[in-house]
């Protein structure tokens, strides 16, 4: 029976860790949900907040609802749940979180992540028996909107020029990707 109890306490403190988890991501929303606010202001108070893009100036209206959408949905992302209750044993089962999918919000990025780790781990496991796995990021600097249409293509050219070191066809002083598979 020791070990119930001891199974049962040790499931109520993962419970618990993801929730204060939930509470952190919750309180880092209020500061996204205060850039949002920000830039809808900024929109709203500034006539030339777009200037210099025309493409934008046909659409601020639209954008600064968009905004204010995302404003609000931040806010309330991830405080609202399906639960199935059930009294006579004492279980709440939690079904489903409302989230707002906002690609700078903490909490849907770990659902996002942890579906996509999920999604390929068997891949990867897989992988792993015949070669070494190797996960590599590479972030550009940011850029100013106007310049944009010129750092997309010049990513890339550059992204292919990085592919022929690692599929092997150039080497990198001396040694050669290839032998890695």
């Amino acid at each position: 029976m020791d070990t119930f109890w001891s199974d049962l306490l040790q499931l109520n403190n993962e419970v618990r860790e993801r929730f204060l988890n939930l509470e952190r991501r919750i309180r880092k929303n209020e500061v996204i949900s205060g850039f949002y606010e920000g830039i809808y202001q900024g929109i709203c108070d500034d006539p030339d907040y777009f200037s210099g893009i025309p493409e934008f100036d046909k659409k601020k209206s639209r954008y600064a609802k968009h905004v204010r959408g995302s404003v609000d949905s931040v806010k309330t992302c991830s405080r609202w749940f399906d639960i199935d209750y059930y009294p006579f044993q004492g279980v709440k089962d939690l079904k489903h979180t409302y989230s707002c999918n906002n690609k700078f919000c903490d909490g849907c990025q770990s659902k996002i992540s942890q579906q996509r780790y999920e999604k390929f781990a068997p891949v990867i496991e897989c992988l792993q028996k015949t070669y070494d796995v190797a996960h590599i990021v590479i972030t550009v600097p940011n850029c100013k909107p106007h310049e944009l249409p010129y750092v997309v293509p010049h990513m890339f050219e550059c992204r292919k020029y990085l592919m022929r070191y690692l599929n092997g066809s150039k080497r990198v002083r001396g040694v050669n990707f290839d032998k890695y598979g």
